[in-house]
């Protein structure tokens, strides 16, 4: 069980992602942000 605070703890690592960036693949990227990472595919 995880102590009061910590229950929500990888959720608070970082902000939500823009619902315009969510097709973005978060956590399939190594070497950072691709250049054109906020204008999605048209």
């Amino acid at each position: 069980a995880l102590p009061p605070g910590q229950r929500f703890r990888r959720r608070a690592a970082r902000p939500q992602p823009n619902p315009t960036l969510f097709w973005y693949p978060h956590r399939n990227v190594s070497g950072g942000l691709p250049h054109r990472y906020h204008q999605p595919p048209v």
